[in-house]
């Protein structure tokens, strides 16, 4: 026993140190049958993920990793060095994504669907509560509706007063004092 455990540390302490001994044993255990299994595992785990991951998304997100990972898979399949590897799975991705750019473009665009918000843009409405963006406070009365209000340029616009709406963030109508002369 002691023989087998002298010549096996000598076989690896002359064979370019400890270190070698352990990195060579360790190459060597990833390789059955001249296939490197490592890349292989790695590719196969993206390909999962990336398909996971599109399956529980609602847009197209990951799909083009799948490809270029079944891709790299095959490369690292045939031996090929990781970087040439990676290179693949960059170029087929990114093949994949142009090529069906148009597609998800046409196909899975949003919709805008018109709430109807846009028609107080541009219209006067009246201040019913002083408008204050510090305070957080302010209130107008357009069209017939009472809105929360801030207004756009930081400044306080008094209860009574005339005010352009703006723009519409979230609940709150962004507004501007009404100048005598139209807007």
């Amino acid at each position: 026993m002691n023989y087998c455990l002298a010549y096996t540390y000598n076989n690896i302490i002359n064979n370019n140190g400890f270190a070698a001994g352990i990195n060579r044993a360790r190459s060597n255990d990833f390789r059955k049958g001249g296939v490197n299994i490592e890349p292989v595992y790695f590719w196969f785990a993206l390909i999962v993920i990336a398909t996971i991951t599109e399956i529980f998304t609602a847009q197209l997100v990951s799909i083009w990793f799948a490809v270029g990972g079944i891709a790299a898979l095959i490369a690292s399949l045939l031996n090929l060095p990781f970087n040439i590897q990676m290179l693949i799975f960059a170029l087929v991705a990114a093949a994949a994504l142009i090529a069906t750019r148009p597609f998800v473009k046409k196909h899975l665009t949003v919709k805008q669907i018109s709430t109807n918000a846009d028609r107080y843009i541009n219209k006067v409405g009246i201040v019913t509560l002083e408008i204050n963006n510090t305070l957080g406070t302010g209130q107008i009365n357009v069209l017939g509706s009472i809105w929360t209000a801030r207004s756009s340029d930081g400044s306080v616009i008094g209860k009574g007063e005339h005010v352009v709406v703006e723009s519409i963030q979230g609940v709150k109508l962004i507004v501007h004092r009404k100048t005598t002369a139209g807007n």
